[in-house]
């Protein structure tokens, strides 16, 4: 047995009998071997973005993808492994090869494989815009290389799919956005606005409105309503934004609102400096973390008719 809550970020106590830390290609051939006596397997990074929910696991077979390197292609094309830190991705492209399209990203916890897997995004920029190909071992075994793929808001189609990422390419030479900042000032900024003690950083996706459900339905909405009456302030300040009909909350604004910061249940609690961030600063037990979460939830339904989604990945019985 080992202690897989310990790859977390939360560090919650949760025990599993099957474990791969896969550190190369070569390590394949185990994970395939393993896979004929595990009915189901789950896939992870540096647990930056992960909660596994059960006391233990029995059957899953829990592979760390601990892959790393960068490989300069040609031009602004980079192959990148999937274990690669995100951080050390940009702090290198930007000391070796003056590259700054990516430093919107610097200081977001975890591997490339959450990024894309998970479609992260900063700033308004998402990871997805660079990709330009995967490759990855899929549930047949087999060793696929494509460009064939969907993304949205901080999901793609490989969240879905019994999928071993393996490495991507990443086109830096796009422009996607004007005024990037050094990766110095969104290192500091996260220092200063966000936990970084056992925490996954974002707990909940930001929340999606039409603009016509919002008003149509004054008497469902009518406190956020209330709320939303400075909206040209709130989009200053990215609380809120709008486009193409669809008004999109930040969560961590909308908890805030709900009187919810430094929430405490049972030793977790709701940030103080970023109130969509769950700090788990004293427990072990991953059903505390889950309590708050619904009470939380339910909070801001009850309060603005907005249901919360968890950005952070569930583990229960199956992956």
């Amino acid at each position: 047995m080992i202690n897989i809550g310990a790859y977390s970020n939360f560090q919650t106590k949760n025990f599993a009998k099957n474990f791969l830390n896969l550190k190369s290609e070569d390590d394949i051939k185990i994970f395939l071997d393993a896979l004929s006596s595990s009915k189901d397997f789950c896939v992870f990074g540096w647990g930056t973005n992960i909660l596994f929910a059960q006391p233990q696991y029995d059957d899953l077979l829990f592979v760390r993808n601990s892959q790393r390197g960068v490989s300069h292609l040609w031009d602004g094309l980079f192959e990148v492994s999937a274990g690669e830190n995100l951080t050390y991705l940009v702090s290198h492209l930007n000391k070796d090869y003056n590259i700054h399209t990516l430093n919107t990203f610097f200081g977001l916890p975890g591997t490339v494989w959450w990024a894309i897997v998970g479609n992260a995004g900063s700033f308004g920029v998402e990871i997805w815009n660079f990709v330009k190909n995967i490759k990855y071992v899929d549930e047949t075994w087999a060793l696929i290389e494509t460009d064939n793929y969907t993304h949205e808001y901080r999901s793609s189609n490989l969240a879905w799919k019994k999928i071993l990422l393996l490495s991507a390419i990443l086109d830096t030479s796009l422009i996607l956005k004007e005024g990037i900042k050094e990766w110095s000032w969104y290192m500091n900024w996260r220092m200063e606005k966000q936990e970084h003690i056992k925490t996954t950083g974002s707990f909940f996706k930001n929340c999606p409105i039409s603009t016509q459900e919002l008003y149509s339905n004054e008497t469902k909405y009518k406190n956020l309503l209330r709320e939303l009456e400075n909206i040209e302030e709130l989009k200053k300040e990215r609380k809120v934004m709008v486009e193409d009909g669809l008004l999109t909350i930040a969560s961590g604004w909308i908890i805030d609102q709900a009187g919810l910061r430094w929430y405490d249940i049972g030793g977790v609690r709701m940030s103080e400096r970023h109130a969509n961030f769950v700090i788990n600063y004293d427990n072990d037990d991953a059903s505390k973390i889950l309590e708050l979460s619904e009470s939380v939830k339910n909070t801001v339904y009850n309060k603005f008719g907005i249901m919360l989604e968890e950005e952070v990945k569930i583990i229960w019985h199956f992956c």
